[in-house]
């Protein structure tokens, strides 16, 4: 989270927070520091790894059962990935629209 004073002069203090993604080790010590994404690109960065793993699962073309298939795989192995809001499936759907074949 940073935290710094507004540029107009007064006292409030603008508060942006950051998501932090694994991905980034640090050479000298070996250790994962992740990196910042900023919290609009968080919901694209989930969207663009949910279509790379459906292809990867499905390279030679999917059906609309193959969605629901990958869908309860999501859950049970990365709940992460899954599409906010309370009927994951259907927009789960929407992500993946174009990869598959209804």
């Amino acid at each position: 989270m940073r935290i710094w004073p507004r540029a107009t002069g007064d006292s409030a203090l603008v508060i942006q927070s950051f998501t932090v993604r694994p991905g980034i080790v640090d050479a000298s010590s070996g250790c994962d520091i992740g990196r910042s994404v900023m919290p609009d690109r968080v919901e694209d960065d989930r969207r663009d790894d949910v279509r790379r793993l459906f292809r990867h699962r499905y390279p030679d073309g999917a059906g609309a059962i193959d969605v629901l298939t990958f869908h309860a795989w999501l859950k049970r192995n990365r709940p992460d990935l899954l599409p906010p809001g309370a009927d994951g499936y259907e927009e789960l759907r929407l992500d993946l629209a174009g990869l598959y074949i209804d």
